[in-house]
């Protein structure tokens, strides 16, 4: 008999598992619950914690502030003690990022949780090594001795839990990421005619971006958050769109000649979500040659994609002009990163990772 597995995630999950299934939205947010369900566990979540009207909220803001206040990292404890109750009647706990998750991490090491945690972390380790200094890696440090299990997106991130952390090696795992292919692979007959770069965290780099694009001769779109172009000038050439749904970001995925990942090396994953979305669009990729990118899928330059090093604007500005004269070089190497993508990085794979995670921390 399959294992009783809890999901906690940061945020609502039923919205997302509802759209999914409308066709809305991908899955990817679910890392990987609705293919175990498939695969015979039983997996559960529940969205009943996530209130600023749970009295816990505001009994565990003080910490979740000095921590954020620290790394820019949340501690989402409220969520963690509303559960608490129901986590010890499962077989394994999953926290499925690291403002979930490490709170569970806590009380592990406190005793209060007694079933394995498996933590997928994701952001952590470039937030802590950004602040070497400050007390939250410390008290990370400490807690992290009663992990069962860490997961890593990068092998950059896997070194840092080992090395910083002190996380014994053989607890940490590194697993690369997944996405919903079916979702970013259904496609209109749209023209291909703009440049497309996206993404909301703070490792993207649209000022290296907007300088390798700002005298061609070409539409530009790109989707992120307002904090992301903060202190930049958006040239003409650039139509900005911020925080858009999926059905969008598909739109503008189909419609691109070429997708743009710029990224900072920030010794974290990063740009991979976007990155395989593209492909399974159907789109030729330039991506900053990172650590957290370099390491994490087997997509070789020249073969998939075409890398550039981050921050030098005029490699990034060569590689898009390859790809945008030489059409059919751009056709081969989409082509060729797509096929790779939906054999090797879906969110079916995610979860067939996830359940040999599992069955490794019984």
């Amino acid at each position: 008999m399959k294992p009783k597995v809890l999901f906690v995630y940061r945020t609502r999950r039923q919205p997302v598992l509802d759209n999914w299934l409308k066709g809305k939205e991908p899955d990817t947010k679910l890392f990987g619950l609705n293919h175990l369900q498939t695969l015979g566990y039983q997996v559960d979540f529940f969205d009943t914690a996530y209130s600023i009207f749970n009295p816990l909220h505001w009994l565990a803001y003080p910490l979740e502030h000095a921590i954020l206040g620290q790394v820019g990292m949340g501690f989402k404890l409220d969520q963690a003690l509303t559960l608490l109750p129901r986590l010890n009647h499962y077989d394994v706990i999953v926290g499925t990022g690291d403002s979930a998750g490490l709170p569970l991490v806590w009380l592990k090491s406190l005793g209060l949780l007694k079933k394995p945690l498996m933590h997928m972390s994701s952001a952590l380790s470039g937030a802590l090594r950004a602040q070497p200094r400050s007390w939250v890696v410390s008290f990370y440090r400490k807690v992290f001795r009663a992990v069962d299990l860490v997961t890593a997106y990068a092998e950059v991130e896997r070194e840092y839990f080992i090395r910083t952390l002190k996380v014994p090696p053989k607890k940490v795992v590194f697993m690369p990421y997944g996405i919903d292919f079916r979702f970013w692979a259904r496609r209109k007959k749209v023209k291909r005619s703009v440049v497309v770069a996206a993404g909301i965290d703070l490792t993207r780099d649209y000022g290296t971006f907007f300088k390798a694009i700002k005298d061609l001769d070409i539409k530009v779109e790109i989707a992120c958050h307002p904090d992301n172009l903060k202190g930049l000038t958006v040239p003409k050439n650039v139509r900005v769109k911020f925080l858009i749904d999926y059905l969008t970001m598909r739109r503008m995925l189909q419609r691109a000649l070429v997708v743009v990942v710029p990224l900072r090396e920030a010794h974290r994953s990063a740009g991979q979500m976007v990155a395989l979305e593209a492909a399974a669009a159907g789109a030729p990729l330039v991506v900053s040659r990172v650590r957290g990118m370099t390491e994490a899928f087997d997509l070789k330059h020249e073969r998939e994609l075409l890398y550039a090093p981050p921050e030098d604007s005029l490699a990034m500005s060569r590689a898009i002009q390859r790809l945008l004269k030489d059409r059919r070089l751009a056709r081969v190497m989409a082509k060729a990163a797509g096929s790779f993508v939906r054999r090797h990085y879906t969110t079916k794979h995610l979860a067939q990772n996830v359940a040999e995670c599992i069955e490794r921390v019984l």
